[in-house]
């Protein structure tokens, strides 16, 4: 045999509205707390979401169920339907406006995007440039740098054969002093 609910529907969906009522947002654990904590949260949420989804289907009171817009009389349907198409009309001009004003902020936007974007670009290509022109002045200054330390070397070379060349002489010079240096000396 089945267990009877400690809480009924009514009293479940009472409270909530109660709770709504203080400016509150009922949720399953504020609805069991009002109900002074008697309940399942789970069934409590299970009743309150299926009273919220029927609540939420009835955009107006449901007196008059058994009125269709047919059976309403003539004059009033006419001008219920006149209402109903100016209401057409604004809301395409709405939706037409929306969209230009939409496609008109898009426009604005991706002008300003490719704007910046141009400016960015020319930044770089400005940038490349400058690096083209730094790498090629260096590359003037490396040649003149190797060219004046290619002379160096050639003169180091020349150097040498001289400073080789008079080191020889020299040599020469110093043995030929020394022999005639020695006889006079045995002279004296």
């Amino acid at each position: 045999m089945a267990r009877h609910p400690e809480v009924s529907d009514e009293s479940i969906i009472n409270a909530g509205i109660a709770i709504e009522k203080l400016g509150k947002v009922p949720n399953p654990g504020a609805i069991r707390a009002k109900l002074g904590y008697r309940g399942g949260l789970l069934r409590i949420k299970s009743i309150w979401n299926e009273y919220l989804l029927t609540r939420e289907g009835e955009l107006v009171s449901s007196s008059g169920k058994d009125l269709t817009f047919e059976s309403l009389p003539e004059e009033y349907a006419s001008n219920a339907q006149i209402l109903l198409e100016k209401l057409q009309r604004a809301m395409e001009q709405i939706f037409v406006e929306g969209y230009v004003k939409s496609r008109d902020l898009f426009d604005a936007r991706l002008t300003t995007l490719e704007r910046a974007h141009q400016e960015k670009m020319s930044a770089f290509s400005e940038s490349e440039m400058n690096a083209d022109q730094c790498i090629a002045q260096m590359e003037m200054e490396v040649n003149e740098y190797m060219s004046e330390c290619n002379n160096l070397a050639k003169q180091n070379a020349d150097l040498l054969l001289v400073n080789s060349e008079l080191r020889g002489r020299l040599a020469v010079f110093e043995t030929v002093s020394k022999k005639s240096v020695l006889p006079s000396q045995e002279e004296s």
